[in-house]
């Protein structure tokens, strides 16, 4: 259990103690995504994963806090990557299923 969820007082809908961030990708904002959103994220305590979801083809990138460092594994279509932090495991093929046109 990762306990109760912690609003931002002044943004009622914003968590401030998220333990996972799944964050799609989109053409315009990638530069900013992987780079200094990614680098913000990092700076949440709480936060144990960050999943970068491309819109465009089957792949995540998964960023993991593991004793201080962030490694990164990525996922292609036919692979799982483990979000060890949390417990589960994301699917690549389950998450894009019917979500990608030919």
């Amino acid at each position: 259990m990762c306990g109760e969820p912690a609003r931002d007082r002044d943004s009622p809908t914003t968590v401030v103690n998220p333990r996972l961030v799944v964050e799609v990708l989109a053409d315009w904002t990638i530069d900013c995504d992987r780079g200094e959103k990614l680098a913000h994220f990092r700076q949440t305590p709480s936060l144990a994963a960050v999943a970068l979801v491309w819109h465009t083809e089957p792949r995540i990138e998964l960023h993991q806090r593991t004793s201080g460092a962030w490694p990164v594994r990525e996922a292609r279509s036919g692979e799982r990557v483990a979000v060890d932090t949390i417990g589960c495991t994301l699917d690549v093929d389950d998450i894009y299923r019917d979500a990608i046109g030919p």
